[in-house]
């Protein structure tokens, strides 16, 4: 589902006619818990995020025109809006504070990362710049030191790329080829989506050094989206639908070609067992899971999309549904490529020779910022500083030195 990846950012401005869903009465999986409409006015609700402490959720919404970043209190209905322009402002995420909010803008052109105060919408700060490539979906780490985000490129010659950024030492790491990445609540995996061919997509973690990549969900039927972690890191939340169905249409936008789509919720422990789903009928897209265990997603319903949550996700009410459904496991495929052990020295360790581990891997002037140089799978490199833990100063065999991401370099 190229499409996807390349075009996602494209995304709804072209939404205002939005297909029908007659459905009046909400079917939900059997012992389902009730659903609850959290937002209500006309237009598009999208991507929530709920704070740590579950008092306030924020949301994008076209409900003024283009889409803006919005906060509320999930009780009530005063909505306070925080991003105000023509840009499209999306993808927000609570810091794990909830005083600061991540997003996505075009306001410069391409789509990039920005920062924002939470309660005041002021001391905005750009986290990337990068006018050839489009930065989405960006996630907290639990300590607020780190985003991980998918960074697509405007030309489409490539897919979906998940980097994290040190936002204390303005570095950025590559991490594997998905979207929609989430950090688990210990801040050791990240999970993510990824396009398998064929037009599907299926679920998958990795370590936050780029190692141990398992795939999570797979279905030969139903793809696979939109991944979030359960406040004890045991279960996902996802989307799954037909994808093949969407990749039929190519020029639709994304939520457009879901939106005519059966698209529903569902929930798995993270070794894959209890595939579960979670909500029945219409299209609902872009789930959040709160630390009190509720689930919060985008439903379409007539004229609109709003947020509706489900308490399906608290520990009692995933108790009830493990006991009246199998567990089902869908083994995972290996990907021996992406399981090796890559080489962290704990110390500076001057003279260690060490191959790079693909081909045209960038060498920087400094971690993250020029590149003066590239080199190939197999290129010997002299370790001269080992002390930054995702970079390495190295020694090229025509003389130059720079440095290199610790993830493409072993012994």
């Amino acid at each position: 589902m190229k499409f996807v990846m390349a075009g996602l950012v494209l995304l709804m401005v072209g939404c205002a006619q939005l297909p029908g869903y007659d459905r009046s009465e909400y079917e939900g999986h059997k012992g389902m818990s009730a659903v609850t409409r959290i937002t209500e006015e006309k237009g598009v609700d999208l991507f929530c995020d709920i704070s740590k402490d579950c008092q306030y959720i924020t949301f994008s919404s076209n409900r003024r025109g283009n889409f803006d970043i919005f906060i509320k209190k999930p009780e009530e209905q005063a909505v306070i809006q925080r991003t105000f322009g023509q840009e499209q402002d999306l993808f927000p995420c609570f810091a794990p504070d909830g005083k600061k909010i991540a997003f996505s803008s075009n306001r410069f052109g391409s789509y990039d990362i920005f920062i924002i105060d939470a309660f005041s919408g002021q001391n905005i700060r750009q986290v990337t710049y990068d006018e050839t490539t489009n930065e989405i979906a960006p996630n907290f780490s639990p300590d607020g030191r780190f985003l991980v985000f998918s960074k697509i490129s405007r030309d489409k010659k490539m897919g979906a790329e998940i980097v994290m950024a040190d936002l204390e030492k303005g570095l950025f790491t590559y991490i594997t080829h998905g979207l929609f990445p989430k950090f688990s609540p210990d801040g050791k995996k990240i999970c993510f989506q990824r396009d398998i061919g064929k037009g599907k997509q299926s679920i998958w973690t990795i370590e936050v050094n780029g190692t141990r990549e398992t795939e999570v969900v797979y279905n030969e039927t139903l793809s696979a989206m939109m991944p979030v972690w359960s406040s004890d890191g045991e279960r996902l939340c996802y989307v799954a639908f037909k994808g093949s169905e969407i990749e039929a249409e190519p020029e639709r936008s994304l939520i457009e070609g879901l939106l005519g789509l059966p698209a529903d919720i569902r929930m798995v422990n993270i070794d894959g067992t209890y595939d579960t789903q979670i909500t029945s009928g219409g299209t609902n897209l872009y789930p959040c899971w709160s630390s009190d265990g509720v689930i919060y997603f985008s439903t379409l319903r007539g004229d609109n999309i709003d947020i509706y949550r489900t308490e399906i996700g608290k520990k009692e009410e995933v108790k009830k549904v493990e006991e009246a459904v199998p567990p089902h496991k869908i083994v995972p495929k290996p990907d021996e490529e992406k399981r090796k052990t890559f080489f962290f020295p704990k110390q500076t360790e001057e003279g260690i020779t060490v191959k790079a581990t693909k081909d045209n891997v960038n060498i920087w002037s400094y971690p993250g910022k020029t590149v003066i140089a590239k080199v190939n799978k197999g290129d010997g490199l002299v370790v001269i500083d080992a002390s930054e833990k995702w970079y390495y100063q190295v020694k090229l065999p025509n003389g130059m030195s720079g440095w290199i991401c610790s993830f493409f370099v072993e012994k």
